[in-house]
């Protein structure tokens, strides 16, 4: 979740070598007393535990956090502080119950809510996350991390509409560039959610103007003139993006896009691209899907088999090539070759009978039970 204006709370690096110097040495030998006493012991012992986390010396960063939480019940901060150090190091059952625990003993303190919206989150469990994010609205409904967290939160949901109001509140009340580029880019997603392209394509255009650097607004851009039907526009911003990332998911995407743009030869050669950088079968379905829609089915049957190879049960693709050699039997039966209509059946008896996964099993075996019929046919007709 991205957060603003969250304090990281790390104090710098020659203040903690002065105060390693002045407060730390008895700490570290065992003697604790001396800080404890300290009308300020308890930020002491915070800061240490800060300073700790950030050299990577979790036991005591833990160890500290702790001693600032066992000597002032309100410490809300030291908590805060090691339920994320416990997020840091994957260990979600203890961040958990550092939130639950400030949910008991801080339930009026808005980071309590933020914190558990979003470790929840983080979790999935959006839900949840979304009533927490309401909770700390509560408490105060000018606050920015608040409204983006909460717009973040019913975006993931798909709930953009509900979304929208928050971000332009907090649109209203905030100068700072970046979390208005920020709002704006989370309103131009709503927009395209609830099916206002053009709104999202203009505030993006905006956003690329004072950020020409952004490389993931041409994503968001490519989609919005996608929705707007503008392909070429589309296409030109995907091609920006695909410069610097040429990975197999963007791969994927810009070949959907070439081929809803009816650019067929140049959604082929993307998706090529894409199995050769391990696209799978995924890829494979959507070069012979765009083959056979363009009428180039043999090229369609060289893809399917030369993706048998490595899926050799998977059912759509016996189920096609599988299907090729039926048409063929059923051709040879029409022209009383009964040889040629055997052989085909043989074939397509092999294919159909190794589709044994995906969603096209059941059609596989209802093809299978046609096609040996139609073989013990042509087996008699030869015979008689």
């Amino acid at each position: 979740m991205f957060k603003f204006l969250k304090k990281s709370g790390f104090l710098p690096l020659a203040f903690f070598f002065i105060m390693t110097c002045q407060t730390t040495g008895q700490i570290l030998n065992g003697s604790e007393g001396s800080i404890a006493d300290d009308e300020y012991g308890c930020k002491k012992f915070y800061n240490l535990a800060i300073n700790y986390q950030r050299s990577r010396l979790w036991a005591e960063a833990i160890e500290f956090y702790e001693k600032a939480i066992s000597c002032s019940t309100d410490y809300s901060e030291a908590y805060v502080g090691l339920g994320n150090l416990y997020e840091e190091l994957d260990s979600t059952d203890a961040a958990l119950s550092v939130w639950q625990t400030m949910m008991t003993k801080f339930s009026d303190k808005i980071e309590t809510y933020l914190e558990y919206a979003s470790f929840l989150s983080k979790n999935d469990s959006l839900e949840k996350a979304e009533y927490m994010y309401i909770s700390a609205y509560d408490i105060d409904s000018t606050n920015s991390t608040v409204i983006l967290g909460l717009a973040d939160i019913l975006t993931k949901q798909d709930k953009f509409s509900e979304a929208l109001p928050y971000l332009e509140t907090a649109l209203a009340f905030t100068e700072d560039p970046a979390i208005i580029i920020a709002l704006k880019q989370r309103m131009a997603k709503c927009y395209v959610g609830t099916g206002c392209p053009e709104s999202a394509a203009d505030l993006l255009e905006e956003i690329l103007l004072v950020y020409p650097d952004r490389i993931e607004i041409h994503a968001w851009l490519a989609d919005a003139y996608k929705g707007m039907r503008e392909y070429n526009k589309a296409i030109e911003h995907m091609e920006i993006l695909i410069e610097t990332d040429s990975s197999l998911q963007r791969l994927m995407e810009f070949g959907s896009l070439l081929a809803t743009a009816g650019r067929t030869s140049e959604a082929i050669s993307r998706f090529r691209e894409a199995i050769s950088k391990g696209g799978g079968l995924s890829a494979y379905k959507q070069v012979i899907g765009l083959l056979n829609s363009s009428g180039q089915t043999s090229l369609a049957m060289q893809f399917a088999q030369e993706a048998l190879s490595s899926y050799s049960t998977d059912s759509y693709l016996n189920v096609l090539v599988g299907t090729r050699y039926q048409a063929a039997a059923v051709e040879a039966w029409n022209n009383q070759n009964w040889d040629d209509c055997i052989a085909n059946c043989d074939i397509a008896i092999g294919y159909f009978s190794n589709a044994t996964s995906g969603s096209y099993v059941t059609q596989a075996q209802q093809k299978l039970l046609n096609v040996q019929q139609l073989r013990e046919a042509a087996r008699l007709k030869k015979i008689y």
